[in-house]
């Protein structure tokens, strides 16, 4: 089976994604990493784009939550 390339998180991406992670809630944060498991359930990765998804859906998620 052949590999796609694999592309680093740079720096100023990295600050973004440590922000959004950061700015979760507990039960957001708890339904990322269990979108992640998801994933990885199914594959032996996670892409960038994967990841990012996982993380919007829990901000979103977070963003529903606090709605009365």
């Amino acid at each position: 089976m052949a590999k796609g390339k694999v592309f680093p998180v740079y720096l100023d991406e990295a600050r973004t994604l440590k922000a959004l992670v950061y700015d979760l809630s507990e039960t957001g944060a708890k339904q990322a990493l269990w979108g992640m498991i998801q994933i990885l359930s199914l594959k032996t990765s996670i892409t960038q784009a994967q990841f990012k998804e996982v993380l919007d859906d829990a901000g979103k998620y977070c963003q529903a939550k606090k709605r009365p």
